[in-house]
């Protein structure tokens, strides 16, 4: 018995340990521009999303995104200075919403979001809306975010972001250049 107890006792250090629980491991601007693709080490499709964003109800409408949010995606861009020289600027655009799958897949109804969170080997792989455009000429990218963004996760720091995007400049909609699911805070928006 004291035999199989030391063999015991020494083989257990010798056991491989996987990453932490939600461990983010990478991500990705899709080409559109406004898609960010996050790998999370695990295989839970159900775990829960925390963007970080509180509501507030003026008047008739709740808004969303008071607050400083969970997730972030730093970069420099290119622009132009008050003398019209061309120039680079730092800008952050957030990860606002988990992206649903589309409508009569795995559920989705009108009645029914359903997430857009799908295996990806032994990973998960989240697609989620970001705030603003990502063009094909930002640099610098890196992502930060908060402990418990999704399902346990810890903090990220400076995370380097792959950079697919080819858009140029932003898409317009109906004379509508704004992309889905920006962030509004202090109760204006401009339009």
């Amino acid at each position: 018995m004291a035999a199989l107890f030391a063999v015991l006792l020494f083989a257990v250090p010798c056991v491989r340990v996987q990453g932490a629980l939600s461990s983010i491991l990478s991500a990705a601007v899709e080409p559109n521009g406004w898609v960010l693709d996050v790998i999370v080490g695990q295989t839970n499709l159900n775990g829960t999303f925390d963007y970080g964003f509180t509501s507030q109800t003026v008047g008739g409408a709740t808004i969303v995104g008071a607050g400083s949010g969970k997730l972030s995606v730093n970069m420099t861009s290119l622009g132009f200075n008050d003398t019209a020289a061309a120039t680079t600027f730092s800008r952050t655009v957030y990860g606002t919403r988990t992206l649903r799958v589309p409508f009569g897949v795995n559920g989705q109804t009108q009645f029914n979001y359903v997430v857009d969170v799908s295996l990806s080997g032994t990973n998960t792989l989240i697609r989620l809306a970001l705030s603003d455009f990502v063009y094909a000429t930002d640099s610098n990218l890196t992502m930060n975010v908060v402990a418990g963004w999704y399902a346990g996760n810890g903090t990220v720091s400076a995370m380097v972001v792959t950079n697919n995007s080819t858009n140029l400049a932003g898409r317009v909609v109906g004379n509508w250049s704004r992309v889905p699911y920006q962030r509004v805070t202090n109760n204006f928006a401009t339009v």
